[in-house]
């Protein structure tokens, strides 16, 4: 059945889940309604939800499964648009989905390749919200960047990005996010060089090479572009293990930052991501050690690193971690080798601790 029109799902959640599994991809955690969420695929490919629920104890669903919807060939991405909780993933038949909660209050899923009729996903898609209005990105398998975006009239369309731009071909998955509240997507091209796509004063779509722009080395894996403080970012690990950091200096100039050399940091062996904690910028990332390390400016104004897995005496990651924050407090999700998502965060007393959610976790029946 074609999935361009919303389906809700009436199985029962006991039906569909009797325990929580095992993450097989990343899991990515964030915050919708004031909850904490976190989202990973399972091993037989189904999106799995863990979440807080009133009473502080974390709960587990699997939402593909209450939805009805196409199962996961990568990793999903959880985002909120005008306070509704979304979810994006690309099938395992290529065409990229969302998931979210209708009027009725129950999971649905929409086709939104197909609703645009927009190219089939090679990559993983990124979502997010710019002015209250969805943002898709992701990686064709022509290697351009499309935009999936809902248009004034309120339906999906599709834009090459890349193609309007004239912008080099991708060699892994984009990232989009707003400055000023305009568009900014980054990504790594064959070349390794790290390249930025944005909407220009003329309102078009342009390219700019910021690797080569601040003779920064090239990239090794995909780039995370974020903002601080109103200033622009872009964290990738280059080829000897090193995280670079791109940024525009007060000359508005884009300038390049080893940031594990200045810190005296372990090598990365994945890729950054960078997010804001109290107005400081932190980023976490796997070591080649397989430990969580997360790099910050200290109240000195030097980058530091603290070894998060050592600190809390956690176990070691088996991929990328995903850092986000909370009610204030830093949060850090990552894949152990025994399949388990852990969660590093600093507790009441500021001391980083463990906590092991798809052990703690009780699945979730909301009939």
């Amino acid at each position: 059945m074609p999935e361009s029109t919303a389906v809700r799902s009436n199985l029962p959640l006991s039906k569909i889940n009797q325990s929580v599994p095992g993450a097989a991809g990343d899991p990515h955690g964030y915050r919708a309604d004031g909850v904490r969420h976190v989202i990973y695929r399972t091993h037989d490919s189904h999106i799995q939800e863990l979440f807080v629920d009133g009473a502080g104890s974390w709960r587990s669903s699997s939402l593909t499964a209450r939805a009805k919807a196409k199962k996961i060939a990568g990793n999903p991405r959880g985002y909120v648009v005008r306070g509704v909780h979304h979810v994006v993933y690309r099938g395992t038949d290529g065409h990229v989905r969302v998931l979210y909660i209708d009027s009725a209050k129950n999971w649905a899923v929409k086709n939104v390749t197909e609703s645009a009729n927009a190219p089939l996903a090679a990559g993983d898609p990124y979502g997010y919200s710019i002015d209250a209005v969805h943002h898709i990105v992701y990686r064709s398998h022509d290697n351009n960047i499309q935009e999936l975006f809902v248009n004034s009239a309120g339906n999906w369309v599709v834009r090459n990005v890349t193609a309007n731009a004239n912008a080099p071909a991708a060699a892994g998955d984009a990232r989009g996010y707003a400055v000023d509240r305009t568009h900014h997507i980054v990504y790594r091209s064959h070349d390794g060089n790290v390249q930025e796509l944005f909407i220009d004063a003329t309102h078009n779509w342009v390219v700019r090479n910021v690797t080569a722009s601040a003779n920064a080395p090239l990239a090794a894996g995909d780039p995370h572009g974020y903002l601080v403080l109103g200033t622009h970012h872009i964290v990738y690990r280059s080829a000897d293990g090193h995280i670079q950091e791109l940024f525009i200096d007060s000359t508005g100039n884009w300038v390049i930052n080893t940031i594990t050399a200045r810190a005296g940091a372990k090598k990365a062996a994945g890729n950054p991501q960078g997010y804001v904690a109290m107005d400081v910028h932190h980023i976490a990332y796997r070591s080649t050690d397989d430990h969580i390390r997360v790099l910050f400016i200290n109240s000195a104004g030097n980058w530091v690193v603290k070894n998060v897995t050592a600190s809390a005496k956690a176990p070691t990651a088996t991929w990328d971690p995903h850092g986000y924050i909370a009610g204030g407090v830093h949060h850090i999700v990552y894949r152990s080798s025994d399949s388990h998502v852990q969660e590093l965060y600093i507790d009441g007393t500021g001391n980083w601790v463990v906590k092991t959610i798809t052990a703690v976790a009780v699945p979730w029946d909301p009939s």
